[in-house]
């Protein structure tokens, strides 16, 4: 029997974390569809802060490398929420030590 491939696309939410309350990762929704026995093998991918638009720039790499037969995709969280920086800027603040600083004392008021 050929078994079928399912892969699952996440961003943070799909993710073990500590913050706002602590999820481990045997209780994540990812890692309980992973571990069900099933007729499929299970595909995962979840990286945090991941958005709509990076899935839709990348998608042939994820469609065509794992060659799913069912895709489950939950993200969406980052493009309802924007930031007020976004990651080029805050790769310039943490390569600058006095910038980080300063940063984080203006962070902390609030």
């Amino acid at each position: 029997m050929i078994r079928r491939k399912a892969l699952i696309i996440t961003d943070s939410l799909g993710l073990p974390r500590l913050t706002p309350e602590k999820l481990s990762g045997k209780y994540c929704w990812t890692h309980r569809i992973a571990n069900e026995k099933s007729d499929y093998d299970i595909y995962l991918f979840s990286r945090g802060g991941f958005s709509s638009s990076e899935l839709i720039k990348n998608i042939d790499i994820y469609f065509k490398s794992y060659e799913p037969d069912v895709i489950i995709i939950q993200l969406g969280i980052v493009d309802c929420a924007p930031r007020a920086l976004g990651f080029n800027e805050l790769k310039l603040i943490s390569a600058i030590p006095i910038l980080r600083t300063v940063i984080k004392k203006i962070i902390d008021l609030y």
